[in-house]
């Protein structure tokens, strides 16, 4: 019934070389097009990686000046620590080279009222003369006894004076350290990026702990809030370098907080349009059902 002859059959297998296993080559154009795209991503890219290098570059500076003000400071303390210890032994030194020489005055009195009071048989000239010696040197005794009170009132104060100031240089770079270490607690939170989507209410925008991405979340911002009120409460502004140092990374928290509200307002409204959308498909589905 399908018979067909052999010259028909020849026919319908018959193809002609090079007709259906030729490959298509690329238009050059299309080359064209497709050097420009690379050509551009490659220039993206090496951008991005400039723009990285130069901001690795810049934390690396900044670390280098932090740590060089610190040991600038740190070194101006200890001389400042080693000077006052050496005025402190020059002032004992002093001190008791005084009390050396007091000693010695009185011994030397001492032993003139016993040869004194062993010559009985003076006459009343030897008397008057020891008299009047004693009288004439009566106010050099006092002249040199307040002399000694103010200099041991000076080294007094001196002392308490030198004292109060190490204390404060001590107390300024525990503040500084305390300070570097959570300024690299927060640079070590802004190198971690928060992926996942944020899920949320029908009617509020709030964070809730609802799921692992927004646990994170709420991790993360606790963990900068936590750093906020530290530095609030425990770093007072009595010193210039303590509060300079605590308004700067005051400044990194605030920014930081902001970027997590505005991601956290970005997701809300995500969240929102993924809900309308599925609304909107099933109030399609259902016009659908309805139709049929």
């Amino acid at each position: 019934m399908f018979a067909c002859s052999r010259v028909e059959t020849e026919n319908l297998f018959y193809k002609p070389k090079n007709s259906y296993n030729k490959k298509r080559e690329p238009s050059p154009s299309s080359n064209k097009k497709n050097d420009s795209q690379q050509r551009m991503r490659f220039e993206k890219y090496h951008e991005a990686t400039l723009k990285r290098n130069q901001l690795q570059q810049e934390l690396q500076r900044r670390h280098q000046l932090c740590a060089e003000k610190e040991r600038l400071c740190r070194e101006r303390a200890e001389k400042q620590m080693a000077l006052k210890k050496v005025e402190e032994c020059n002032a004992l030194r002093k001190f008791y080279e005084l009390k050396s020489a007091q000693l010695k005055n009185n011994n030397g009195l001492r032993t003139s009222c016993s040869s004194n009071s062993l010559s009985s048989n003076s006459t009343l000239s030897s008397s008057s003369s020891l008299l009047s010696k004693n009288s004439k040197s009566l106010p050099s005794r006092t002249m040199s006894s307040s002399i000694k009170r103010f200099q041991a009132a000076f080294k007094i104060y001196s002392f308490i004076k030198h004292h109060i100031e190490k204390r404060k240089t001590l107390k300024i770079i525990s503040y500084l350290s305390k300070l570097r270490s959570m300024q690299n607690q927060l640079l070590l939170l802004k190198s971690i990026n928060l992926k996942g989507n944020l899920t949320f209410e029908s009617n509020n925008n709030q964070v809730l702990p609802i799921s692992v991405d927004n646990k994170a979340f709420l991790i993360y911002k606790e963990s900068i809030l936590k750093i906020l009120n530290k530095l609030n409460n425990d770093f007072s502004d009595e010193y210039y370098l303590v509060r300079e140092r605590k308004f700067s990374i005051i400044n990194t928290v605030n920014i930081m907080l902001s970027e997590l509200d505005n991601f956290r307002v970005l997701q809300y409204k995500n969240f929102i349009k993924n809900i309308e959308k599925k609304h909107r498909q099933v109030d399609d589905d259902f016009v659908i059902i309805n139709r049929i």
